[in-house]
């Protein structure tokens, strides 16, 4: 065989395995897009129903940003400031209804009691809990807020150690709140052993 035709065989021989590897590899991607975004859509789903269950204990932050529809960050249209500090003056409560997280940014869907109000804000800065201002469960509050800042800057394990405190808050409680204490430690503990911000306890909403 002559020296040209042996590259020109050897040229397309490159060439077939780099489109087949190419293909496989984008084929790789597009599977491992596909399972992060089905983990993702199943953190939301358990996510949504624990903020669910809290009920209408919700109001807007004062500095709130909130949308009529989820879509892409920059292409959402936002309610007016006036509108929205008008919801925060009147002290609306919402409940959460769905959470969704797949454009990186953890954004709730919320609604108030009459169905008159909602919209999406971000779970982390647009809405706070209202029983965290009780002065019964302060002191249980502070206790969950220094386990999640131990978390954060020291790991799982020593934040575990500190559990007994909220453990020990949750026995001072009045009757009235002790399930309000005991499902907060629930939550708090998923919090610890996954790590998703959407599992961040409903009484933590607005508190860290």
């Amino acid at each position: 065989m002559k020296k040209s035709s042996k590259l020109m065989v050897i040229s397309t021989a490159v060439s077939l395995f780099t489109l087949a590897t190419g293909t496989i590899a984008t084929a790789l991607v597009n599977a491992s897009t596909k399972n992060n975004q089905e983990n993702i859509m199943q953190i939301d789903q358990i996510a949504t129903k624990q903020l669910n269950r809290a009920g209408y204990v919700f109001r807007l932050s004062s500095n709130s940003l909130m949308n009529p529809m989820y879509r892409q960050a920059e292409q959402v249209e936002k309610y007016s400031k006036a509108y929205v500090e008008q919801l925060v003056v009147n002290k609306i409560l919402f409940k959460v209804t769905e959470v969704n997280s797949l454009n990186k940014h953890i954004m709730v869907h919320i609604i108030d009691q009459s169905g008159k109000y909602q919209g999406w804000v971000s779970l982390l800065t647009g809405i706070y809990n209202v029983k965290a201002l009780k002065r019964n469960l302060k002191p249980l509050v502070k206790a969950e807020f220094e386990v999640m800042r131990i978390k954060d800057s020291q790991g799982k394990k020593a934040a575990l150690k500190e559990l007994i405190k909220v453990e020990q808050e949750i026995k001072r409680l009045p009757k009235r709140n002790k399930e309000i204490g005991e499902n907060s430690l629930l939550e708090l503990q998923r919090w610890l052993n996954h790590g998703n911000y959407q599992f961040i306890p409903s009484l933590m909403i607005g508190q860290y």
